[in-house]
């Protein structure tokens, strides 16, 4: 093969190789990846128009009535009291109160352990008076006593460390029905002194609706 036909060859061969390498650089460049969807927002929470930060419940009904003394300021049911009774003292003498409570069919614990309960409310109680009672037909256990009371609720508070001294409380457990019903007269005992022929009064008034 002559000089001439080595250069041909040569030059077709180059021309050749530069048309492949021209040819891959026209292929259409890979597909970038697809982004992935943006999440969807979060529902917002819907409220619950039955839950309250704090809901207002009617009071229970015991299936009970009775007559408030009169000169007794009732203030009305809240929490799991169906009444407030303030009880104005004599003359100079702090008022007292008095909290009904009832807490269903079947609930509040067994008449004798509350009735201890409110005794253990005494720092060194004077012996305390307890008596039962048959009243229109349903059964009333009675407690009253006197000391140092250490416990106390309501607009009184929580429990203290130093105890009021010469202090009364006034109890009446009503086996009602339906479920106990729970009568705390509490407060200096010159007005509570005053008061308890009102308080059995009260008491001695409770029938069945």
């Amino acid at each position: 093969m002559s000089m001439r036909w080595v250069v041909v060859v040569l030059v077709a061969a180059i021309a050749v190789l530069g048309f492949v390498a021209w040819t891959r650089n026209q292929q259409p460049a890979p597909a970038a990846p697809q982004a992935a969807p943006a999440a969807e927002p979060a529902p917002a929470p819907v409220e619950d128009p039955h839950v309250q930060d704090h809901v207002d419940v009617a009071p229970l009904d015991p299936g009970l009535e009775w007559q408030v003394p009169r000169g007794w300021t009732d203030q009305g049911p809240r929490n799991l009291r169906l009444a407030t009774y303030i009880v104005a003292g004599p003359g100079s003498a702090a008022r007292a109160e008095c909290a009904v409570y009832y807490f269903g069919p079947g609930q509040g614990g067994p008449t004798d352990s509350n009735l201890d309960r409110w005794i253990g409310e005494f720092e060194k109680p004077q012996p305390p008076e307890r008596t039962r009672l048959t009243i229109n037909g349903i059964a009333v256990a009675r407690v009253r006593v006197k000391g140092g009371y250490l416990a106390h609720s309501g607009s009184m508070g929580g429990a203290m460390e130093t105890a009021l001294p010469d202090h009364e409380l006034l109890g009446a457990i009503v086996e009602g029905p339906q479920g106990s019903l729970f009568f705390k007269l509490v407060g200096p005992a010159k007005t509570v002194d005053a008061v308890v022929g009102d308080f059995d009064r009260m008491i001695g008034s409770i029938r069945k609706r």
